[in-house]
């Protein structure tokens, strides 16, 4: 996949979810090919992955099935907290490189409890906006 074709599927994340806009852009093909990206390149290999989780969050409530969101919300929550949680992706990525599993499972653990603690703080808001 391109550079430029990244980069228009980031924009698109972007411009929609951040800023609100709507254009015409196929997400069913735009995870396919980060998907592709991903698997190729690893996450270390670029800093924007969590572009991905982002898409399979927003995308997870359009699934038509409550098993087929479950897995687009645990594979946003893995991609977000891993890539996403303060470098902690990037020192477990490190970790498992070099086979320190005391700190791999240091690492799982505290990625673990953020993880779980920002869904539990997220929770009132969540029946808020169910209520609203």
């Amino acid at each position: 996949m391109s550079d430029d074709k990244i980069k228009a599927i980031q924009e698109h994340i972007w411009n929609k979810y951040v800023e609100g806009a709507h254009d015409e852009f196929d997400e069913n093909e735009a995870l396919r090919e980060l998907e592709s990206f991903h698997r190729a390149h690893g996450a270390a290999a670029a800093p924007d992955t969590y572009y991905l989780g982002i898409l399979y969050f927003e995308m997870a409530f359009e699934r038509e099935t409550e098993d087929e969101r479950n897995l687009f919300l645990a594979r946003a929550a893995t991609i977000l907290g891993l890539v996403g949680g303060g470098g902690l992706g990037q020192a477990l990525y490190n970790d498992v490189q070099l086979a320190d599993s005391g700190k791999v499972s240091t690492l799982i653990a505290a990625v673990s409890l953020l993880v779980i603690g920002s869904d539990w703080l997220s929770q009132p808001s969540a029946r808020l906006e169910v209520q609203t």
